[in-house]
C-alpha cells in the first residue's frame, strides 16, 4: 500500500496481487478504476457510454440512497456488466463520526 496527496490529504492507494488467485497475465500492467455514486445521476449515462466506447468495466460503489432514489441507473450499469459496491448508506463523513 502507499498513499497519495491531493493538497495536504493522504491518500489510501491499495494494491492487489491477483496473480496468486487468478490466470492474470502478470508481464502485463493492469490499472482498476472506479466510480462513487452518492449524489445525482445526470452524468451516469454519459459515463457509461464511454465506458462502452472503449470496453472499459469498472466497478460503481454506491450509496443506498443512490440505488433508492436512482434504481433505473443501477440496473443500467449492471446490465452494462460493471460490478456493483457498498458505499455506505448515505455518505456521512466519516472522520466526523463518533466510534
Amino acid at each position: 500500500m502507499g498513499n497519495c496527496s491531493i493538497g495536504s490529504r493522504k491518500l489510501p492507494i491499495y494494491c492487489v496481487d491477483l496473480s496468486k488467485k487468478t490466470n492474470l497475465d502478470t508481464s502485463k500492467k493492469y490499472v482498476s478504476i472506479s466510480f462513487d455514486a452518492a449524489w445525482g445521476d445526470e452524468d451516469t449515462i454519459k459515463i457509461l457510454d464511454i465506458l462502452d466506447k472503449y470496453n472499459i468495466k469498472t466497478t460503481f460503489f454506491m450509496t443506498g440512497g443512490w440505488v433508492d432514489s436512482y434504481p433505473d441507473k443501477v440496473l443500467e450499469i449492471y446490465n452494462r456488466g460493471h460490478d456493483l459496491g457498498n458505499h455506505s448508506q448515505n455518505h456521512k463523513e466519516m472522520s466526523k463520526l463518533s466510534v
